[in-house]
């Protein structure tokens, strides 16, 4: 099928991703606005990513459904409008019941309601041309989005409720139903030298090579994406830069530019080089090698001397000596609180004192080995070992508490403590900060790099207050340290000249190593011009891309495809018999203005139906007059419908405006012709045309529902099963009259009589058409009518011999009456004298009804 080779076209991974977007606003819209043109342009350049997809991206590229074209397998039927939500100033909790067949007219004045229903389903359902905004209630702001329940029929199954959301997801049934209407109409008959028809189908193939044309056209002009003109530099064969050069490309990156651009330190090596190169050419391989001997024997001496520095003065080794100090505090303040609360209190101060424990130690070592089998501490009877006393029970009780806290764990920790503490201090007073034996080694890194000669100039004079604030009784931690990085270039210089010198262990080796190093001049010099142009280098790699995208985009606009499909679809099936559909619906609105043939004709991914004037140059458009052309689309929304097989229910939105009489009687008869086949839904506010459509229904056995939709205050869109007033015949009019003498009825038993005479005075007036209405239809026969495309003379025959001279009484004085009491001929009134009281109103309602009983009893 047509519809199903749309969708392959589309889904195919080689197409156009942008084109399915455009599909969809085509089949929405009918026909692609600038506005969607510029999207689509937008969405293109996402696509080659000359623009940065935006968060939209992947909805407008997903695959399609065509639901605006999609086959029809049962009719689709239009049952209820409910709960409208925030569409205009429709009324909410409303229900618009339509017929599931014949033809519902919905007829309703300015202002009404009617255009909002409408938009409701030019939305819902399948119009051409662009679809048109919903405004919200302006009178009652509400936050909702314009919403509607709409029930429908699907073949013969049960009715089904769609909650339509405006600019929500579609309803693939709904989507079944086609709106016919006067801005519509111009996208079924285009004038481009001719007047051409375009199948929806066809259309949209042709809306998607006029986006072709137009992404292609807007690009070529496009100024922020043409390409710059780019000078490169010349690079020597065989170089990193002229390879790199030779091979840009739209993927070529920063990256790998940035690979081949040399650093500012790059750039200063190469004179370096080349200073070196005319060095290693004016001296032998042997003095090369004294030379660099030479200079890394006297770099070595300091490089120790300054890593020894580091290794005691370094931000880590501060941090790991104040962690031996905080150490040593914390289990020395231990200790010392252990201490006084044993040893306190005796007559003889500083018991405990690193003094005192040393005297302890020697004691204890004395008995301990002097050969007579004594224990340490002596024990109550034993001789003191100092004063040669015995030692009482109260003495020994004390020294073996002596002994105990010596022996107490916390007390061996702070003497480890202390002593870790004491080794590391040593070692930073040992520490000599004097570069007096270093100053011809110094001078030469000096001349090799200023800075770095520098930095340890300053290094030593830091590092020299640093440690005399660590050596301090309670040493000074502050956040300043030394950066050392100059150990990593004496480390890298010394490495240097080692490999230096085994680059020269030989006269053969010399020469190897300056031709190396020529290469290396080479390559460094040609990647410096790549460095100096860099900024033009990142210009062309713009241009490559803009010029990959440029052949990207553009040949996503080649329409051959479409072309393809176009003619296939217009050649095949049912849609190859567009052409004899097309002229049978013509002849069937009656258009004989001038003798048209129709030609298929395909160009640049455009099928066009092309009516051309036999025998005559002249184009169409030309001569055909508005109601012509109008004729002509809607015989191809006829054809349409006919050659896809479309039984699914019509919209008719007035159709007719600012057409004569002659054009919408053959338009009222064509609908009433297909509401025949199909359910027909007809907005209007045309009052003729609305008869047109209910004589030609009649004639044609069509069944009419008519519904008007009303304004009450600021809510619109109100239905009522009555057809409008002007619209009614006699026997309706006479209902609502009675219906409306109610009302007056209460003003007078209310004993209102200004507000009687007010309701009454309108009644006469209704009245007063009701006679009127009852003339020209029962009366004169329908001989001549308001709305009527003549005057009927073939109904005379019925007159002869029929209206009486009571019946002109009647009708003369009836309407005498009404006019005397009818609002607006309140002069009438007053000369007349007294106003009918209600008895008297309620038997002028019975006359009329009694009079048009048996005026309609006799004609029939």
């Amino acid at each position: 099928m047509a519809t199903s080779k749309i969708y392959d076209l589309l889904n195919n991974q080689s197409k156009p991703e942008w084109w399915k977007h455009a599909f969809r606003l085509a089949s929405k819209n009918g026909e692609l606005s600038n506005t969607d043109l510029e999207s689509l342009y937008k969405v293109a350049k996402q696509e080659v990513n000359i623009l940065q997809r935006d968060q939209y991206y992947i909805d407008n590229t997903k695959p399609v459904i065509p639901v605006a074209l999609q086959s029809e397998i049962s009719s689709v039927h239009l049952l209820e409008i409910n709960n409208v939500v925030n569409v205009g100033a429709l009324a909410g909790e409303q229900s618009l019941k339509l017929e599931e067949s014949g033809i519902t007219a919905i007829y309703g004045e300015n202002g009404s309601g009617k255009s909002s229903y409408s938009k409701i389903l030019k939305n819902a359902c399948v119009t051409r041309g662009n679809v048109p905004d919903i405004s919200t209630n302006i009178f009652s702001p509400k936050t909702e989005k314009p919403s509607a329940e709409i029930i429908l029929k699907v073949g013969e199954q049960l009715p089904e409720t769609v909650n339509w959301t405006y600019q929500g997801e579609d309803n693939d049934s709904l989507k079944l139903i086609r709106v016919f209407d006067s801005t519509s109409s111009n996208h079924y008959v285009s004038k481009v030298d001719t007047v051409v028809f375009k199948h929806s189908e066809i259309n949209i193939l042709n809306e998607l090579q006029r986006a072709c044309d137009y992404i292609k056209a807007n690009y070529l002009k496009d100024a922020d994406l043409k390409e710059e003109v780019i000078t490169l530099p010349v690079c020597k064969e065989g170089t990193k830069a002229q390879i790199f050069i030779n091979s840009l490309t739209a993927n070529s990156t920063v990256t790998q530019l940035d690979d081949v651009c040399l650093t500012s330190e790059q750039i200063e090596q190469i004179e370096s080089l080349k200073a070196q190169v005319l060095r290693l050419k004016v001296k032998t391989a042997s003095e090369l090698r004294k030379e660099y001997k030479s200079n890394y024997t006297r770099l070595t001496p300091l490089k120790r001397y300054l890593q020894s520095l580091s290794n005691l003065l370094s931000e880590d080794a501060i941090k790991d000596y104040k962690k031996l100090y905080d150490d040593c505090l914390v289990k020395s303040a231990t200790a010392e609180q252990i201490r006084a609360s044993i040893l306190d209190g005796h007559p003889i101060e500083a018991i405990g004192s690193s003094a005192w424990q040393s005297m302890w130690k020697y004691t204890k070592a004395f008995i301990e080995n002097n050969g007579q089998d004594k224990t340490f501490p002596p024990v109550e009877g034993d001789f003191c070992p100092t004063c040669l006393q015995t030692v009482s029970a109260d003495s020994a009780t004390k020294m073996k508490s002596f002994d105990d806290f010596l022996k107490e764990q916390t007390q061996k920790d702070a003497e480890e403590a202390t002593k870790k503490l004491n080794t590391a201090r040593d070692l930073i007073n040992k520490l000599t900060f004097s570069l007096t034996n270093y100053e011809d080694v110094l001078t030469f890194i000096k001349l090799k790099n200023e800075d770095v000669e520098q930095c340890i100039q300053v290094a030593i004079t830091s590092l020299k207050i640093i440690a005399d604030n660590l050596n301090k009784q309670n040493p000074e931690f502050t956040d300043e340290y030394i950066n050392f990085s100059f150990i990593d270039w004496l480390t890298e210089s010394i490495e240097e000249y080692k490999r230096l010198e085994a680059d020269v262990s030989s006269d053969e080796k010399l020469s190897e190593t300056i031709a190396k190093l020529e290469i290396q001049i080479v390559d460094l010099e040609e990647s410096k011009k790549v460095t100096d142009n860099r900024e033009n280098i990142l210009k062309q790699i713009a241009n490559l891309v803009k010029k990959q995208q440029k052949i990207a985009l553009l040949s996503k606009c080649e329409g051959r495809s479409l072309t393809m499909l176009s003619k296939d679809i217009a050649n095949s099936g049912a849609l190859g018999n567009l052409n004899s559909k097309f002229q049978e619906e013509l002849a069937k609105l009656g258009f004989k203005a001038f003798d048209v043939s129709t030609v298929t004709k395909g160009q640049q991914g455009v099928q066009k139906l092309k009516l051309e004037i036999n025998g005559k140059s002249n184009t169409i458009d030309t001569i055909a007059s508005e109601g012509e052309q109008k004729c002509i689309s809607l015989a191809g929304f006829l054809a349409e419908l006919s050659v896809d097989e479309s039984h699914s229910a019509i919209i008719f939105d007035d159709p007719v405006n600012s057409l004569n009489h002659k054009w919408r009687d053959k338009f009222a008869k064509r609908i009433a012709e297909e509401s025949l086949q199909r359910q027909v839904i007809v907005l209007t506010h045309d009052l003729p045309f609305l008869k047109n459509i209910e004589e030609r229904a009649v004639q044609l056995g069509a069944t009419l529902k008519t519904i008007a939709v009303k304004k009450r205050g600021q809510r619109a869109g109100i239905p009522s099963e009555q057809p409008p007033w002007a619209a009614q015949g006699t026997k309706a009019r006479i209902g609502v009259l009675k219906q409306y003498l109610q009302q007056v009825g209460k003003a007078w038993r209310d004993d209102d009589e200004e507000k009687y005479k007010q309701n009454a005075g309108m009644l006469y007036s209704y009245k007063r058409e009701a006679w009127e209405r009852l003339v020209e239809e029962w009366l004169l026969g329908g001989v001549v009518e308001r709305f009527g495309r003549g005057v009927e003379t073939n109904r005379l025959k019925k007159l002869k011999d029929d209206i009486t001279t009571e019946d002109v009484n009647i009708v003369v004085s009836a309407m005498t009456k009404c006019s005397t009491h009818m609002i607006g001929h309140d002069g009438a009134r007053d000369m007349d004298g007294e106003f009918p009281d209600f008895d008297e109103l309620s038997t002028d309602i019975d006359e009329l009804e009694k009079f048009y009983k048996s005026l309609t009893q006799r004609r029939k």
